[in-house]
């Protein structure tokens, strides 16, 4: 059976041993720390609803050991990976797992939703960048009967690339590098959110960013701040600030070891000559090569609903502005399997 985490506290796991029906002990919450942020029954627990159910599958090798599993939002007979989230997916232990291992995990993940009575599988699936893993998860699952629904168009920066910030300056383009320089004769410096009053600014700087576009944000501030609460230091909000007043911020997710993802950012009203995007963009990545980072994911860049014509489009000014502080462009899939 899966993994079915409970209202409270404690969670009751019964994992998938590739050569017995056995189950382990009940273990704590702490237990599916080996997976990625959305994946988490503590983040899971943030964004369910009434009648809906935190699940997940462990899937073992025959002697016990974990190799990785699926977890995800089931509502009736349909489970959700990546439920309320940009993304889940699957998780390996192994950071370079073998063919054999991911198919096992694939395979193994889908027979105990489908035995469990689950009839449809959505996954949101990461970007292939995310891991060393992805390529091969994509593989199994679209050969798995799992189709694509959804393509949007995600762009990253590998900061693995470089040993210093210096480095990613020097591979700016001119006219990138031109902005930066201007840029550092303004007293510009940025700052990490410590309290929930920090929180609360950096978002209503996001908020006022998206409204001057006549947009608005996904996550409402009390998410945002409940989210920080319950996860931090895996959730962070970051200030650029012109002097003690902030012109622009960022909410960051450490989504898992080595991997950030932006979750929003945006400069608010400022009096600077031009936009401090590109010295936020420049901070961020300075603070990811400091941390050990290896990719900085700047999230989907296009627009979010299809056009008349059924497809979505891209951001064509994100786009460019993500290119510009050398964020490579690739496909970020959804897929799902229907049970015969």
């Amino acid at each position: 059976m899966p993994i079915t985490y409970a209202e409270g506290d404690a969670v009751t796991l019964t994992a998938l041993a590739l050569d017995t029906t056995a189950a382990p002990p009940a273990v704590a919450v702490d237990s599916d720390a080996w997976r990625s942020l959305f994946n988490r029954a503590q983040f899971h627990r943030l964004n369910r609803r009434p009648g809906q159910q935190i699940v997940g599958i462990e899937v073992r090798d025959d002697d016990g050991r974990l190799l990785g599993g699926l977890a995800g939002m089931r509502t009736g007979d349909e489970l959700v990976s990546g439920f309320s989230a940009p993304f889940g997916g699957l998780d390996l232990v192994d950071t370079h797992a073998t063919a054999e291992t991911v198919q096992a995990v694939v395979d193994g993940s889908v027979r105990e939703l489908e035995s469990a009575g689950v009839r449809r599988i959505t996954v949101k699936l990461p970007p292939a960048s995310s891991s060393a893993n992805e390529g091969l998860l994509q593989f199994f699952l679209l050969n798995a009967g799992f189709r694509v629904v959804r393509t949007e168009l995600n762009q990253a920066i590998r900061v693995e690339r470089w040993r210093s910030v210096g480095d990613y300056v020097d591979e700016l383009r001119p006219v990138t590098r031109k902005a930066l320089r201007r840029l550092a004769a303004e007293d510009l410096w940025l700052r990490e959110a410590t309290d929930v009053e920090g929180v609360r600014r950096g978002y209503d700087l996001l908020a006022a960013n998206r409204a001057a576009k006549g947009r608005r944000l996904a996550l409402s501030q009390d998410y945002v701040v409940s989210a920080w609460r319950a996860l931090a230091p895996a959730v962070r909000m970051f200030e650029l600030c012109h002097g003690h007043i902030p012109v622009a911020a960022a909410l960051v997710y450490r989504v898992a070891a080595g991997r950030d993802l932006v979750v929003a950012w945006g400069d608010g009203p400022h009096d600077l000559p031009r936009s401090p995007m590109v010295t936020l963009a420049h901070d961020l990545v300075e603070r990811a090569v400091q941390e050990g980072v290896a990719l900085l994911d700047l999230a989907i860049s296009n627009e979010p609903d299809e056009d008349e014509d059924g497809r979505l489009r891209p951001n064509v000014g994100l786009t460019r502005f993500k290119r510009s502080v050398l964020a490579t462009v690739e496909p970020r899939f959804t897929v799902v399997r229907e049970m015969s």
